[in-house]
């Protein structure tokens, strides 16, 4: 299995996603390769800090002023998007994320990282 090969399967190992053998394929190539094994230990890494993250709930007060908000005073809502968006971008290609694990992360992050730039 070659470098390039392995990369572009290391987030379906992390997240346990592929069979047995070619989990096992995967396994062979990291213990014998620097940079991959750098790089598993990184998504691991990754993974486990975005499972340790915990939303606090927001009070309804908060989502009502919000939504009651004009659109002159809804720019940093654009701008947490845009953030997000950058960030997002440079994650995907950093970590050579496939299109389809690009767009369920998404799915499952999204709302809850643009909330937090949003708050910081």
């Amino acid at each position: 299995m070659t470098c390039k090969t392995t990369q572009e399967r290391l987030h379906l190992f992390v997240d346990q996603e592929l069979d047995q053998q070619e989990a096992d394929r995967l396994m062979k190539h990291i213990k014998n390769c620097v940079e991959c094994s750098l790089e598993i230990a990184s998504l691991e890494h990754l993974k486990e800090q975005f499972a340790a993250m915990t939303s606090k709930p927001v009070p309804d007060s908060l989502y009502t002023t919000l939504l009651n908000m004009d659109t002159a005073n809804a720019g940093i809502f654009e701008l947490s998007k845009d953030i997000f968006r950058v960030v997002f971008r440079n994650a995907v290609k950093k970590f050579h994320i496939s299109d389809a694990d690009a767009r369920r992360f998404h799915a499952k992050y999204a709302p809850f990282i643009q909330r937090w730039i949003l708050f910081c």
